[in-house]
């Protein structure tokens, strides 16, 4: 099917109560979402620099003891984990997809913008995710098409879909939106909770 990146935000702000436990449930349940649908998961983690904290991989525990090494420091090196990923997915085949998940602003709003059109040129289709009070506007500018950008609430320890069009996503949050899968698997049903 393809690859998906998870790209992970855990800079400072990420440090508010709840947040980065809903980001690890949360990553954890999209990871096990991904792989029913057949795609292999990598994930970057971003704060003051962006790093790989997993490979393509279909190990879900694997995932989850990387995801323990996250800590909540620092700014948001957001168009450095963009340029990453699109690195990571250029010799991957079928689908490429990043998932990004950020509570803030980046520390470049252009550089991050440039390099979402950098990594669109290349095939890849860009999917945000906003915790928070993260600017939906800014989000929605840094995917191909709107409705692949969403806000979530946080809800300790879940998170849960608040736009008002809720019923255009599929299980997983927009990893899954309608506009970012084939035909085929736009019939999914959609659950009131993601992300749980």
């Amino acid at each position: 099917r393809g690859t998906v990146y998870l790209l992970l935000d855990h800079s400072t702000s990420m440090s508010d109560k709840g947040k980065m436990e809903g980001l690890v449930r949360g990553s954890l349940r999209l990871f096990v979402e991904a792989r029913k649908r057949e795609y292999t998961v990598g994930a970057i983690g971003f704060a003051d620099r962006a790093h790989l904290l997993l490979r393509p991989s279909c190990d879900v525990e694997h995932f989850g003891s990387r995801l323990a090494t996250l800590e909540p420091i620092g700014r948001t090196a957001m168009a450095q984990a963009l340029h990453l990923a699109t690195r990571q997915l250029r010799r991957r085949r079928g689908d490429k997809i990043i998932l990004l998940v950020t509570d803030g602003m980046p520390d470049s709003r252009e550089a991050a913008l440039d390099a979402a059109r950098l990594a669109r040129t290349q095939g890849v289709t860009i999917i945000a995710i906003g915790i928070g009070r993260a600017d939906e506007v800014f989000l929605a500018a840094l995917t191909p098409k709107p409705e692949l950008a969403s806000k979530v609430e946080l809800k300790q320890p879940y998170l849960s879909i608040t736009r008002a069009n809720s019923n255009n996503i599929l299980p997983c949050l927009p990893l899954l939106l309608p506009h970012a899968l084939p035909k085929a698997d736009r019939t999914l049903s959609t659950p009131n909770s993601i992300l749980e």
